[in-house]
């Protein structure tokens, strides 16, 4: 899964003299995409960068496609290979549904509250696999609290526990809560970062990709959002779908419903 812009490497020899090498990407009807001229940075290597943003654009969109590099000697011959991959530059999306409550709301009744366990739910959608979620806690005065919790290889159905007082998991819990049981109510809020599995390819030694997938701290509350898809008549793949054409400026008349909380908020408490 590919990030950003990328390189295309290719290694050709001939016993005469390699004369071009020439990229052309297909998506998945078969139709192409774009075409480049490979430069050789000595008689065997040949590469071009492909995608280079534009402003705020990529050039290709996300999704499956295929290269097919054609290889010409100095005598006209040539030699044709192809090679599948997958572009993600779009990050992935949560529909949470707890903890629910913006994290203006410190006092409100309706806000959650959780007993020895704090937990998650919601939905991802997301092409890649999500392969982080970071949770971060603030006091009700905004003061970072505690040790952040981190889930790795995270499911798009998302009903996970992240920690607990009496089994810890992680150094999260207790670090915001404190080690007493009687501590009664303790209100803060919640910062959550998601990253997927795409990375960059830049370097065409390290076959594996380099950096962070993409991420995001912003998310949408179910309530909220179901009550503007419910106007609007969009379905959640919709909205995903609409960060995607957001990327590359498509002239769509579609819109993202307004920027949600980038916290929430709830209570620990020993019940």
């Amino acid at each position: 899964m590919i990030k950003g812009d990328f390189i295309f490497a290719v290694q050709a020899t001939d016993d005469t003299s390699v004369a071009s090498v020439t990229a052309t990407i297909l998506d998945s009807e078969g139709r192409q995409v774009d075409f480049f001229d490979l430069k050789s940075s000595d008689s065997n290597s040949w590469r071009a960068v492909i995608n280079r943003r534009d402003g705020h654009d990529y050039p290709v969109k996300d999704g499956s496609y295929t290269v097919r590099i054609i290889v010409k000697d100095s005598s006209g011959k040539t030699t044709r290979g192809e090679s599948a991959f997958t572009i993600d530059n779009t990050p992935p999306l949560l529909i949470l549904s707890r903890p629910s409550t913006a994290a203006a709301a410190y006092t409100d009744p309706k806000a959650d509250i959780f007993g020895d366990k704090f937990s998650l739910k919601g939905q991802i959608y997301d092409k890649s696999d999500v392969e982080k979620l970071t949770i971060t806690a603030k006091d009700a005065a905004g003061n970072p609290k505690g040790s952040p919790a981190v889930l790795y290889n995270v499911p798009k159905s998302l009903n996970v526990t992240v920690d607990s007082f009496f089994t810890p998991m992680q150094s999260f819990y207790r670090s915001i809560y404190g080690d007493t049981a009687a501590n009664g109510p303790q209100p803060y809020s919640y910062t959550i970062t998601l990253s997927d599995s795409a990375r960059e390819y830049t370097d065409p030694s390290k076959t594996t990709g380099t950096g962070e997938g993409n991420s995001t701290s912003t998310y949408y509350l179910y309530n909220d959002l179901y009550r503007m898809l419910n106007e609007s008549r969009y379905k959640p793949a919709d909205v995903y779908a609409i960060m995607q054409v957001g990327m590359y400026g498509t002239g769509s008349e579609r819109s993202l419903p307004p920027p949600p909380p980038k916290e929430v908020g709830g209570q620990l408490k020993k019940l």
